[in-house]
């Protein structure tokens, strides 16, 4: 009777031991997920792992797998042409509309307006305005810009500077 219990625990034992993975193998894992883009399944094995055993663990990888997935999305977030942009000596105007080109919704971005006081000079200044409302995929929103102006401001660029994806 003892060895066979012996036994039974043996074949336990084994078993639990082999199929544990080290959280090096695990985040080794997740990372691998996160450098082909498939943010999907690093999110999954993150949540596998970590959610029961190491909730900090877990929101650390969700952080970290939701700012790559940003930076990674912001290329399909785009500033429409047609843009127009006034000066009236007190104040600057930008408005203009962002395209989501890519195929996820984003349900946050933002819009940097750099001034510059000659075409190939440097950025002299800078604003920026924000939106927490959902653009799906091929959708518009409009933004509106307005900041103190400067006499010197002569160019203005905009660029989409950060977006979250839902």
């Amino acid at each position: 009777m003892k060895k066979v219990l012996f036994a039974i625990l043996s074949i336990f034992l084994l078993f639990s031991l082999s199929s544990c993975e080290s959280a090096k193998e695990k985040d080794r894992k997740i990372s691998e997920a996160l450098l082909i883009n498939d943010y999907d399944k690093a999110r999954g094995l993150a949540y596998d792992y970590y959610n029961e055993s190491d909730k900090t663990k877990f929101l650390a990888w969700s952080m970290r797998i939701s700012e790559e997935e940003n930076e990674d999305y912001l290329s399909n977030v785009l500033v429409e042409p047609g843009y127009t942009w006034t000066n009236d000596g007190n104040y600057v105007r930008a408005k203009g509309k962002i395209r989501n080109y890519g195929k996820k919704t984003i349900s946050y971005f933002e819009v940097t307006a750099k001034f510059y006081s000659n075409q190939s000079g440097p950025v002299i200044d800078s604003d920026y305005t924000n939106c927490l409302q959902d653009v799906g995929p091929g959708e518009r929103k409009s933004f509106e810009i307005f900041t103190n102006a400067d006499p010197s401001y002569k160019y203005m660029g905009l660029e989409v500077t950060k977006v979250s994806v839902k």
